[in-house]
C-alpha cells in the first residue's frame, strides 16, 4: 500500500496554535462511537452487515449534537439550559430555529453552526470542533476571508455581528481564486494557506490589525481548496497511469466509474428513501463531473468552479491508494498495518484538507472503516474496495423501504 506523505495541512496548524483544552462535551458521544468502532472491526456477515445499517444504525445528528452541547454549557456556567437557550441563543439565533434544531426538523448547517458557536461564546478549538466533528461540515480555511474573520472574532467575546460586519467590509473578496499567483517570497517556504496562517497568528492582534492584513494580500484569498484538489489530481493521476486495470490508459468516465464503487446517484432516485441510504450516496461524484473537476470548468448556470468534496476524496484515495490488501511480512502486526491506514486517510489526507475526520456513527464512514478492516482481518481475497461494492450492490438492490424522515434544509426563519 502506498503511503503518500503527510501534507501541512491548516487545520492541524489550528489545533498547535490554539492552546486551551477540549471541553467535556467533545467526549460525550465517545462510547456510542467506540461501540460503532468495534462493529466496524468485527461485523463481516453480509445479512448481518445489511440488518445493522437497515435497523439499528445510531446515525450522529446535529441535533443529538446541540443538544449535548447546550447541556455542557449550562453544567459550565451552573444553570439550567432553559437559562442558556433563554439568555444566550433566542436574543441571536431565536426561538423558531432553536425549536427546529432540537427537534432534528431541521438540519443544522455551516454558516448555522458557526452563529451557534458565536452566541455561546465557543472558542476556536471548540466552535471547530462544533463545526467539523458533531455537524460534519469543512473546518475553517484560512485562505477564506471569511473563515480567517471567523477565526479572529471567536473566543474575543465578539459577536457574529460583528465579524459580518467585517465580512461586509471585505466583500470583495469573495472569490474563487483558484489560480492565484502570488511572488516567490511568499511560497518558497511555504504554501499560500500556510504562510497567510503564520502571518496572521503572529501578526494580527487587533481589528486595525486585521484591516491591514486583508488589504495587504487580497490577491491571496479565495474559497477554492487548493490543496484537496491537488490531492485529488495527484490520486487522479495515479489511476490514470495505472495500466493493471486495462491495456490502454483509462478514460475520465472510467476513473468516475471506479471511483463511485457502484453508488447510485440520487438524482431521480424517489425509490432511495431510507435515511441510511440516503446518507452513504449523498454527494457522490456526478457520473459527468470529473472532467469539470480536474479542469476547473465553471458551472453554466452558476458560474462556480464544482469543488472536490469529502467524499470524492475518500473515494478517490481508496481506489488510488487504499485499495488493495498490502504485502506484510511475518513480523507485521495487521492492526498496526490497519490503524497506520487510518491515520494516513485521516490525517494526511481529511485533516489535511480541512474536512472531518471519519466518523463511525456516519454510516459512509463506517463502510470505509469496515472494509479497510476487512481486508487487513478477513479476506486475502478480497480488497476494500471490492468489499464495499458488495455491500452497495446488496443495499441499493434489496429493496429497503423504510421512509425518509424528511429533515429540510437549514435556513434562518
Amino acid at each position: 500500500m502506498k503511503t503518500p506523505l503527510i501534507p501541512r495541512g491548516a487545520f492541524a496548524a489550528i489545533v498547535l496554535l490554539t492552546t486551551s483544552g477540549r471541553e467535556s462535551y467533545m467526549n460525550t458521544h465517545t462510547n456510542l462511537t467506540k461501540f460503532m468502532l468495534e462493529k466496524a472491526k468485527s461485523v463481516f456477515d453480509l445479512d448481518e452487515t445489511l440488518t445493522l445499517l437497515q435497523a439499528s444504525f445510531p446515525l450522529r445528528t446535529s441535533c443529538e449534537e446541540f443538544q449535548k452541547l447546550v447541556a455542557a454549557k449550562a453544567v459550565e456556567r451552573g444553570i439550567s439550559t432553559e437559562d442558556v437557550i433563554d439568555t444566550t441563543l433566542k436574543p441571536v439565533i431565536g426561538a423558531q430555529n432553536i425549536r427546529n434544531w432540537f427537534s432534528g426538523k431541521v438540519v443544522i448547517s455551516r454558516e448555522s453552526a458557526i452563529k451557534i458557536a458565536f452566541a455561546l461564546q465557543l472558542n476556536l478549538d471548540e466552535a471547530e470542533h462544533f463545526t467539523m466533528h458533531s455537524c460534519g461540515h469543512d473546518g475553517f480555511y484560512l485562505r477564506n476571508y471569511k473563515d480567517l474573520i471567523y477565526v479572529f472574532y471567536l473566543g474575543r467575546e465578539c459577536s457574529y455581528e460583528d465579524a459580518s460586519s467585517m465580512i461586509n467590509e471585505f466583500s470583495e473578496l469573495n472569490c474563487q481564486n483558484p489560480d492565484v499567483e502570488v511572488l516567490h517570497s511568499v511560497t518558497s517556504h511555504f504554501r499560500i494557506t500556510e504562510w497567510l496562517q503564520n502571518e496572521f497568528f503572529h501578526k494580527v492582534e487587533t481589528e486595525a490589525d486585521l484591516r491591514e492584513f486583508l488589504r495587504r494580500n487580497k490577491s491571496l484569498f479565495g474559497s477554492f481548496r487548493r490543496k484537496t484538489y491537488e490531492i485529488f489530481v495527484e490520486l487522479y493521476a495515479t489511476l490514470k497511469e495505472d495500466t493493471s486495470y486495462s491495456d490502454s490508459q483509462l478514460t475520465d468516465d472510467d476513473i468516475c466509474e471506479m471511483v463511485l464503487l457502484h453508488i447510485p446517484s440520487l438524482r431521480g432516485r424517489h425509490d432511495i428513501s431510507h435515511e441510511i441510504l440516503r446518507k452513504i450516496a449523498e454527494k457522490t461524484l456526478p457520473r459527468s463531473g470529473l472532467s469539470e473537476i480536474i479542469n476547473k470548468t465553471p458551472d453554466r448556470k452558476t458560474v462556480v468552479i464544482p469543488q472536490v468534496d469529502r467524499k470524492h476524496l475518500i473515494l478517490a484515495w481508496l481506489v488510488a491508494e487504499g485499495g488493495a490488501l498490502p504485502y506484510f511480512d511475518e513480523s507485521s502486526n495487521p492492526e498496526d498495518e490497519f490503524e497506520e491506514c487510518v491515520r494516513v486517510l485521516n490525517f494526511a489526507i481529511l485533516e489535511a484538507c480541512g474536512f472531518p475526520r471519519l466518523d463511525a456513527r456516519n454510516p459512509f464512514d463506517w463502510l470505509i472503516i469496515n472494509a479497510l478492516y476487512y481486508c487487513y482481518f478477513e479476506s486475502a481475497d478480497d480488497d476494500a474496495v471490492d468489499r464495499i461494492q458488495t455491500v452497495i450492490d446488496a443495499l441499493y438492490g434489496g429493496g429497503m423501504v423504510q421512509s425518509y424522515d424528511g429533515r429540510e434544509n437549514d435556513k434562518f426563519i
